[in-house]
């Protein structure tokens, strides 16, 4: 896992998240070292707009080898000149961001080779991350950079505000380059950002055949400055449920397999996703969560002006819904209630106000609630089957017994029906 520790910010010009508090307390972090070292894991990421101007650094690299977890540091390299030596003396495992030239001023750019030298001359393997993020960029800067640092690992990146021509260049840029990279001993991998779609045939067999491939879009998981979980770096603005509410790693990763498993398949901005072979050979899923995330809160706003001019009940029902897949779970119940004083017998409001609840940790109320989308809706006992999984995952066995078998007691009694 990885852990933003901090929004404050080296480069004002680089795309950047936003978000309170500013830094992770340090007691926080200790809560996140002991968390990974019961979950037995050996290593973390300390990333952030810029993790190294966390006020208290050092301290987190410390902490988390006292806790025998080897912390990974992603920086933009343009750091303070104690920082640069504490990560040069402490022998700190680094993975530098990389932008384009733009972005730097000529003593900024001077330092960033300088630290990137030393970094790379070190035992531990120096990996580079590189970041795409407009159309117009080419990327031979890349090749001057890598010409003058040791280096073993590239990260080809993309960002969201890259449109779809603008991947497409970096793909074939990347087909260019990398076979050549390998060849000289590197490692080289294509971020989950890139979609088979930006490739050419030609360009992606290139790839396939030196052993480079897509990644599909799974959990990278991480925490944000108020410990609560995200899904991936993209999605740092979708933090949802707390660390608390867990007690290992792989269960966060369940968590967000289940949260958001309507939004990885969710193509409603993307009308050119569907009719595209690459979502039918390539276990494409679209792109990547942090762009449908921002565009379905994009139409969150739209939604709360068209329920603001007119009070509707389906657009009010669709606000629920879209807060609710962005983890606003407080905001989504507040909208559904609404939704269910208008129209109590719609199903489909208690089974979403349910799931609602269920993630504010309201299980009383949210077992009110699946108990009447269960007899409101066809195949009531499957909702109920959902609401066994989700206490059984909350560790409420007992309580989940019972569900199961007011289950089989359903299903005995249809099929009864059935035979009558």
């Amino acid at each position: 896992m990885e852990a933003f520790v901090t929004y404050r910010r080296s480069l004002p010009s680089v795309p950047a998240e936003e978000g309170q508090p500013t830094d992770l307390a340090l007691a926080d972090f200790g809560r996140f070292v002991d968390f990974l070292a019961s979950s037995r894991e050996s290593g973390c990421c300390l990333t952030g707009n810029e993790p190294t101007l966390h006020p208290d650094f050092p301290e987190l690299v410390a902490l988390a080898r006292r806790k025998r977890i080897d912390p990974l540091v992603e920086t933009s390299g343009i750091v303070l000149d104690e920082v640069a030596g504490f990560l040069v003396a402490e022998r700190v495992s680094v993975s530098l961001r990389l932008y384009h030239p733009r972005f730097y001023d000529p003593e900024q750019r001077s330092r960033l080779l300088a630290l990137a030298g030393e970094l790379g001359r070190q035992e531990a393997p120096l990996c580079v991350v590189v970041e795409a993020s407009e159309s117009e960029d080419d990327y031979a800067w890349v090749g001057e950079f890598l010409g003058r640092v040791p280096c073993r690992q590239v990260v080809l990146r993309t960002l969201p505000a890259l449109d779809a021509a603008g991947r497409r260049q970096f793909a074939a840029w990347a087909s260019e380059v990398a076979p050549s990279f390998l060849a000289a001993g590197g490692a080289a991998v294509l971020d989950c950002g890139l979609q088979a779609c930006a490739f050419t045939d030609a360009d992606y067999g290139k790839l396939a055949r030196h052993g480079i491939r897509l990644q599909e879009c799974m959990p990278r998981l991480g925490v944000d400055t108020a410990l609560r979980v995200y899904h991936c770096r993209e999605m740092v603005p979708f933090a949802g449920a707390p660390l608390a509410a867990f007690k290992t790693v792989p269960q966060v990763r369940d968590y967000f397999y289940r949260r958001h498993n309507e939004l990885q398949w969710d193509y409603r901005f993307f009308p050119e996703c569907p009719p595209c072979p690459s979502l039918r050979f390539a276990n494409c899923q679209g792109p990547c969560m942090g762009i449908k995330a921002r565009r379905l809160a994009a139409d969150v706003n739209r939604l709360k002006e068209v329920v603001a001019a007119d009070g509707a009940i389906e657009p009010l029902v669709d606000l629920g819904r879209a807060l609710y897949e962005l983890s606003n779970f407080g905001e989504a119940e507040q909208v559904l209630a609404e939704a269910r004083r208008l129209e109590p017998a719609r199903g489909d409001v208690h089974l979403l106000l349910a799931r609602a609840l269920a993630a504010l940790d309201r299980l009383n109320e949210a077992d009110e609630e699946y108990h009447k989308a269960s007899r409101l809706l066809a195949g009531g006992e499957r909702i109920l089957l959902e609401w066994a999984h989700l206490l059984n995952g909350r560790g409420k066995t007992i309580r989940a017994k019972r569900v199961e078998e007011e289950v089989r007691l359903m299903i005995r009694d249809r099929d009864r029906g059935k035979q009558d």
